[in-house]
């Protein structure tokens, strides 16, 4: 079978980051999928891939094995394009490092090869990551996100369980920074966290973070809280779960919006685990949908890392499950149009930006 041409799809991704940042989630979950001899069906990221790489398979409803090994080629040389090529911003980049790290422990033994080629990619995107830090002489800070460090200690983070806060830290963050984010302002969403009491460079796993967020919300503390901090009234969590691989931050967004729309609905599913504490229990349902998508809840990941994760799948949320839809931003353009879909202003060709 003749290999994958990615030229197309990787000049696309040069002038588009928004799309590249969920082809690259999409192709770091089909990378780490184990092998199958049965035909696998096509839906979901699996047909947004074959989409995006203007692959034919021999049939419109699923793919063969050996379609399926080719395509999980292509998913890897087009990482490794982002990341060799600095296409991705290093938040997107340390994202889909994370997802591949999650599953790797998944993968059968036999798949010894695969597991290697991913380990040397999640190394060379380390050391990318690394090289560029050292590069930094100075901390360069705007004047908004400079004010916002050094008064920090003002804004009342303090008050707030560590999970929540960092998921304040997390949105006023974002708020102050929409750009992609340069290697200074990692350092500064570093310091920020630092500044509120959480260890960036600490080790958790996604299951602590789940169940700590998870007691702490509980019975309905912190809903409106984390509603807010999550963007729940402009993202559609089903609407992430369909068109982004991001497990963790769709486990998040379906969290909040359980709380938010009934909490006496999680009450009722926590009824079937007998003789557990209901928070535990709700804690263990969502646990059990994200080890679903293959993620392994016990992988060690940095706060920070953690962070910047759900930092870029909130902003791809934005553009891919936004209920108020995308416009044009371009104010000499004129366009009144809404679009559900991300894409390009039909008048002015800009990229169509999230309505907030």
């Amino acid at each position: 079978m003749k290999a994958i041409n990615l030229d197309n799809i990787f000049e696309i991704s040069k002038r588009n980051t928004i799309e590249a940042q969920r082809l690259a989630s999409d192709c770091a979950n089909l990378v780490t999928l184990p092998e199958s001899s049965s035909p696998i069906p096509l839906k979901g990221f699996l047909s947004r891939i074959v989409s995006k790489f203007r692959f034919k398979p021999s049939n419109n409803q699923s793919i063969t094995s050996s379609e399926f090994f080719h395509l999980k080629n292509a998913a890897r040389q087009y990482i490794q394009l982002l990341a060799d090529n600095d296409i991705l911003a290093m938040e997107a980049i340390i994202s889909v490092k994370n997802q591949i790290e999650y599953r790797l422990n998944y993968l059968a033994e036999k798949q010894e090869k695969t597991v290697k080629q991913l380990h040397d990619i999640v190394l060379k995107i380390n050391h990318k990551f690394e090289d560029m830090q050292h590069r930094i002489e100075k901390l360069e800070e705007t004047t908004a996100l400079h004010s916002w460090i050094i008064t920090i200690e003002e804004y009342g983070y303090s008050i707030l369980p560590e999970q929540i806060r960092m998921l304040r830290i997390i949105h006023d963050f974002r708020s102050l920074k929409q750009d992609e984010l340069t290697n200074n302002d990692i350092r500064c969403f570093k310091n920020a966290l630092r500044r509120v009491q959480i260890n960036p460079d600490k080790k958790t796993t996604i299951k602590n973070f789940i169940e700590n967020l998870t007691s702490s919300n509980y019975p309905n503390k912190y809903t409106e809280e984390i509603s807010k901090y999550t963007l729940l009234e402009i993202i559609d969590p089903q609407k992430v779960v369909d068109n982004i691989s991001q497990p963790i931050t769709s486990a998040i967004l379906l969290f909040a919006e359980s709380y938010a729309k009934n909490a006496q609905a999680v009450k009722v599913i926590s009824d079937s685990y007998h003789n557990i504490p209901e928070k535990e229990a709700i804690a263990k349902i969502i646990l059990e949908n994200i080890s679903t998508n293959g993620i392994d809840v016990h992988a060690e990941i940095e706060n920070a890392h953690l962070a910047l994760e759900i930092f870029t799948g909130l902003k791809l949320s934005l553009y891919f499950g936004n209920k108020k839809g995308l416009k044009c931003t371009n104010k000499s353009c004129g366009s009144n149009t809404i679009s559900h879909t991300p894409g390009y202003c039909s008048q002015c060709g800009q990229y169509l930006q999230p309505i907030l």
